[in-house]
Parts: C-alpha cells; sequence; structure tokens
C-alpha cells in the first residue's frame, strides 16, 4: 500500500555510477520543510507561508468544512464534493500510498465551471503547480522535486502530440513507483537520468474522448454542467483558505502512523482493479478521518467509478442537441428514437458524423448522455411502447446550451451539500441540505429567492470554512 524507494545509478559504456537522487524522497509531512512567512517559488510550485493548525484536527468537521468550501463557489453534480474534499486531505499525505487518483474535470461544452474546480482547489491542496500549457518535460521536472499537487487546465486545447506526451506522465504517476527517463551529457559521456511522476493530478478538459484509454482508467471523472441562471453560488473573490490549508498540515501530520495501519482493502464498487487503486487511498483517508466519511466515499466510488469512460465529440453533440430541440417543436413533446434518427438523418446534417454511418440508436444516446439525457420507454400514440426521447427531459439542457431563457421545467433539486442519506434519492442534483447535513446558516430560503432554490450565499467571514 506505500511507496517503495528507489536509487538511481547512471550508465554509460565505461562504468557505472550511482548518483545523487534527482527523485525526491517520500517524507512524512512532519519532517517536510515548511517556509513560515511569505510566499516562495520552487519548481514553479508556489510555497505559501502555511504552519500547522496549532491544536489537533478532527478529520471529519475538516472534510465537511473543505466541502462546504467547494460547494460554496461551484455547482457541483452529487458525490463531487464529497471526492474532493478527500482528495484534497490526500494531496497533504500522498507519499504514504502506492496510488495517487487523477481527477478529471470535464463537461460537455465550455462555460461549465471546469476552470472554478481548479480554483478552489488550488487554494486547498498541497504545494499547488497550476498550468494551462505545458510540455512533459516541465511536468516531470517539476514532480521530481517532490511534494506537490498538479493542475492542468485547457487539456484539449493543446497539440494531439502534446497531450499524448502529458497523458504519458499522467497515467505513469498515478502510481508510487512512476518515473520517466530522459539521456543527458556528463562528464564527458551519455548517461541515464530518472525522474519521479508520482504525485496527485487534476485536469480540466472538454469531453473525455480526447485522452487514451490508459489513462481514462485511471481517473475519476467529475462531468460538469452548465449552472442554471436560478442557481446562485458565491462569487470567487480575494478567497482564503489558509487555514483549511493549515488544518489539512496538521491533520496529516497527526495522523500518520494512522493511516499507515490502513490495512490493503477491497473497494467492492469498483468494477475493475485499476478503479479500485484509484480509490482505495480515497477511502483509507475517510476512514482514518472517522464518522460517515467512508460510507460517503464508498458511495461516490460506486456513483463515479465510470465517470473516466465516457465523453464525446462535443461539437457533434451540440449540433444533436439543437436539432433534438427543432425536433420537439415541429413534430410533438415525445417520440421514439428510431422516429428521431430517421427524420434527423433525412435532413443530411448528420450525414458524415459516426465515421459516416450516420446517426444510430447507441450514437445518439452516446452524445446525449453528458447533458444527462438518457432515452426512457414511452408509450406511442398506437398504445404501444418504445424507447425515447421527450421534451420535457430535454428542456434542461436546452436552457442551459442553446439559449438564455431559464428552464420551462427546472429540475426538482439544485446542488449544495448532500447527505449520505438522500443522496440516492437525486434525479439530477441534490438539495440544500437540511437535518443531519451540513449546509450553511447563511442558505436563502426559496420563497426569498425570486422563485428560484435555496442556495448557498457567501459568508463574508473565511472563518465559515474553517
Amino acid at each position: 500500500m506505500f511507496a517503495a524507494l528507489g536509487r538511481r545509478t547512471w550508465h554509460n559504456e565505461h562504468s557505472t555510477v550511482t548518483l545523487a537522487p534527482r527523485r525526491w524522497t517520500p517524507r512524512v509531512p512532519n519532517q517536510a520543510a515548511r517556509p513560515t512567512s511569505g510566499n516562495q517559488t520552487q519548481g514553479g510550485a508556489t510555497l505559501r507561508g502555511v504552519e500547522p493548525w496549532d491544536k489537533p484536527v478532527s478529520g471529519s468537521d475538516l472534510l465537511k468544512k473543505i466541502v462546504l468550501f467547494f460547494e460554496n463557489y461551484v455547482f457541483l453534480p452529487p458525490s463531487a464534493a464529497v471526492v474532493l474534499a478527500v482528495w484534497c486531505l490526500q494531496s497533504w499525505c500522498y507519499e504514504l500510498f502506492d496510488f495517487a487518483a487523477i481527477i478529471a474535470v470535464w463537461s460537455p461544452e465550455h462555460e461549465c465551471g471546469k476552470g472554478r474546480v481548479l480554483d478552489v482547489a488550488e487554494k486547498i491542496v498541497r504545494r499547488p503547480f497550476r498550468t494551462s500549457n505545458t510540455s512533459a518535460a516541465v511536468l516531470y521536472h517539476v514532480i521530481s522535486k517532490g511534494n506537490l499537487t498538479v493542475l492542468v487546465d485547457e487539456l484539449d486545447s493543446i497539440s494531439d502530440e502534446q497531450r499524448a506526451a502529458i497523458c504519458n506522465i499522467l497515467k505513469g504517476g498515478y502510481q508510487s513507483n512512476g518515473t520517466a527517463h530522459r539521456m543527458a551529457m556528463r562528464n564527458g559521456g551519455q548517461g541515464e537520468i530518472e525522474f519521479s511522476t508520482f504525485c496527485p493530478k487534476m485536469i480540466a478538459t472538454i469531453t473525455l474522448d480526447k485522452l487514451d484509454k490508459a489513462t481514462r482508467s485511471r481517473t475519476i471523472g467529475i462531468r460538469m454542467q452548465r449552472k442554471p441562471r436560478s442557481q446562485k453560488v458565491a462569487k470567487f473573490r480575494r478567497v482564503d483558505a489558509t487555514i483549511l490549508q493549515r488544518k489539512c498540515m496538521r491533520w496529516a501530520q497527526d495522523n500518520v502512523e494512522a493511516i499507515k495501519a490502513v490495512p490493503p482493502m477491497d473497494v467492492d464498487e469498483c468494477a475493475t482493479d485499476r478503479q479500485e487503486d484509484v480509490w482505495e487511498p480515497l477511502v483509507a483517508i475517510a476512514r482514518v478521518a472517522g464518522g460517515d466519511w467512508e460510507k460517503r466515499i464508498r458511495f461516490a466510488a460506486q456513483q463515479l467509478a465510470t465517470g473516466g469512460s465516457d465523453g464525446a465529440s462535443e461539437i457533434v453533440a451540440h449540433q444533436l442537441l439543437s436539432a433534438l430541440q427543432s425536433f420537439f417543436s415541429e413534430h410533438g413533446d415525445r417520440a421514439d428514437t428510431k422516429t428521431i434518427i430517421a427524420a434527423l438523418n433525412e435532413s443530411g446534417d448528420f450525414a458524415d458524423v459516426n465515421r459516416g454511418r450516420g446517426l444510430n440508436p447507441q450514437y445518439v444516446a452516446k452524445l446525449l448522455k453528458p447533458y444527462g439525457i438518457e432515452p426512457r420507454v414511452h408509450k406511442t400514440t398506437e398504445g404501444t411502447t418504445a424507447r425515447g426521447y421527450s421534451r420535457d427531459d430535454c428542456e434542461p439542457a436546452f436552457a442551459a446550451y442553446l439559449s438564455d431563457a431559464p428552464p420551462k421545467n427546472m429540475p426538482g433539486k439544485c446542488n449544495s451539500v448532500t447527505t449520505v442519506e438522500n443522496i440516492d434519492h437525486n434525479a439530477v442534483f441534490g438539495n440544500v441540505t437540511e437535518g443531519n447535513g451540513y449546509t450553511s446558516e447563511n442558505a436563502v430560503p426559496a420563497n426569498k429567492n425570486a422563485g428560484g432554490y435555496g442556495v448557498t450565499v457567501q459568508n463574508p467571514l473565511i472563518e465559515e470554512f474553517a
């Protein structure tokens, strides 16, 4: 479960020499050097003047506050805030594990909040290194210095060759023995240099179809959706989460031995062994944190363990969504899939998609799934049943992605902190939590929000999250 250390040797035609390792030596958090004031830069990563909290920290309470911090600023799908909170906490002690998950924040289109997720995570994680236009060489040089968290934005916007090289670093570095090797001249001869690529990583991208299958299998996918206009979140302005960072540092220092004592475990909520590798450290962190967090993270694994396998071309998907809106305007509020496909293929707009095969039920379902639209069984005018789509099911996506008008039929629930007890009843997003949840005292009642929904608004004091 825990990372094994390695040595580095220098090879040339004359001899083999052991070198002072460029690969970092894992250290438990309370042994790590910490700046005491000001900001320093090391390997491109910002080292803020963070000192551990001066009192012991409850892991359960800390995770609650991180969840609240995320949901105060970002419109998130169910279970996402739980995963992000535990992942951020793991960044402070990831070297104690064999694996560190890659969080893939993706959406069917732009302006769905992916960058904001990285903004919020950057305030909490250990030594954030954020970049939106990088290379594999930059990543393995920076990561090899150790003890940092990589945040890569706009991964879809770079060249295919550059993205493929970065993905090699991502998928190799999700495991503690992940390395990259390069040849260099030294002392008159060629030699091999080894770089560690192991650290927690978060990426943001439009869809996942540009990531290779091996990379997707190592990710936890969080599918973002564009925020409805009636849903309000706090403005992300001059946010300081140093208190949360200090508490994360103190919790990691105090719980090194407890984390080491967690035995290897099965994560039956995952469908593959690789996904178990990805989720096991998060389950271990949740178990040590206490409370119901292991139950919460296991439920999240059940919901999100396959989230890295979705994703299709956003251009064709948007075109299909627009065509579907026009179809319902002309042909009524519902239709079976065969009728819809026949009408859309007849228009000729989709003749070249799906490798020239045009639309078929499977391809349509794949394109619409990122928007939260799935086929359902409907009654036909002849009294029989058939799988198809309805305007009501598509209306939230139409409103969010095709017009500036508010949806005609908003989902009954909107996003905020969600309990295990009610999360599996949420058709789309969780409601503002009541009962045993962690709702903010500043939640706005629905009747005060101009017909909207109860939401969490920004508390001017950061202590709400501290």
